[in-house]
């Protein structure tokens, strides 16, 4: 079980493993409710040289006419059984609710994070940082409002907050880093959420949603059957859905009126989904410059950020507008900026 570790510290087949697990329930969930993660086969143990201990996989398979697995697919015997087996028995992955309850359980990573770094005597400021400018010492100084003097002068600086922010930061220190943040592409959506009584809809909503294809000419990008994916999502006898409006290509969206998106919301998924009447409920939720665009161009444009900021000791940038919007790659970006600030010398695992 190499799930505390992570592959990042510690490669287990290195070390004589067969079998690694990574555990989505102890590492992601932090939690009991809920069950997944990855086995990974290794492919170096001999199955057939401890036959009298697995016969699951060296004898006749009746499931699979008799197959041999072990005689069949040699060392990687084990991975063929637990996926063939594994699809046959629970299917292909894991069902919504599960889902939902690992995804519940993503908060308690930024939630230990902040409580380990207190423990080792953290502070954190809610101030705001307007401009950053070089000290004649060679350290940095932060202008803004909500700063005390132990906190406006640093050593080092990690600016995680989203590009364009960034740009405004820097201004002062490299102008041409700041013109390459800048031109970072950002997008928004709105989420228009919808509750209807059952009757009220004509499609049955057997599905997770549906992504609507930008050639069929609609302004919504998407919806979710959120009662149909998450039990308890709606009362008895309702259901909610969550329409998605705006996108790269439409950041005119942005700009209408709450009552407009619903209009729009209402107007689709009558046409969509046979929903008539007026909803239970309409709340409109909006994520402006949320999602970074990798347009063509990015990674030169990256490259060239991360020449500038070579160029700046005890700086560094992370998050998601550079290498990557999921979470490993956030983190990863993380990981590199604090490696870069402690000059190379930053171990994760004993962070």
């Amino acid at each position: 079980d190499n799930t505390l570790a992570t592959p990042y510290l510690c490669q287990p087949k290195e070390h004589g493993a067969d079998i690694v697990l990574h555990s989505l329930t102890k590492f992601m969930g932090g939690h009991g409710n809920s069950m997944g993660g990855v086995i990974v086969d290794c492919g170096t143990f001999d199955w057939l040289g401890a036959k009298h201990r697995y016969k699951t996989l060296v004898e006749p398979n009746a499931s699979y006419n008799g197959m041999r697995l072990a005689e069949t697919f040699g060392d990687f015997a084990f991975a063929i059984a637990a996926r063939v087996m594994g699809l046959r028995d629970i299917g292909a992955s894991i069902a919504p609710m599960n889902a939902f309850l690992i995804m519940t359980g993503m908060e308690t990573l930024p939630r230990r994070l902040a409580d380990n770094l207190r423990s080792r005597g953290v502070r954190f400021i809610t101030g705001s940082i307007s401009t950053l400018e070089r000290t004649d010492d060679g350290r940095w100084r932060a202008e803004g409002a909500g700063l005390d003097a132990a906190t406006t002068t640093a050593d080092t600086v990690v600016i995680a907050t989203p590009a364009h922010v960034a740009a405004r930061i820097v201004g002062r220190v490299d102008s041409w880093l700041a013109s390459d943040l800048s031109g970072i592409d950002y997008a928004g959506s709105c989420i228009v959420s919808l509750g209807f009584a059952r009757d009220r809809v004509a499609h049955p909503l057997d599905a997770a949603g549906m992504v609507v294809p930008r050639v069929a000419g609609r302004r919504i990008l998407a919806v979710s059957f959120s009662s149909s994916k998450f039990p308890g999502r709606a009362p008895p006898g309702c259901v909610l859905m969550r329409v998605f409006i705006g996108g790269a290509l439409d950041r005119e969206a942005m700009d209408l009126s709450d009552d407009a998106l619903v209009e729009l919301a209402l107007s689709e998924v009558g046409q969509l989904l046979g929903a008539r009447g007026e909803p239970k409920l309409a709340r409109v939720e909006r994520w402006n410059h949320a999602m970074p665009q990798y347009h063509v161009g990015h990674v030169a444009r990256v490259a060239r950020i991360e020449t500038a900021i070579s160029r700046h000791p005890g700086l560094a940038v992370a998050g998601a507008a550079y290498t990557g919007v999921g979470i490993p790659q956030v983190i990863a970006s993380g990981q590199a900026a604090a490696r870069r600030c402690l000059g190379g010398t930053f171990d994760p695992s004993r962070a």
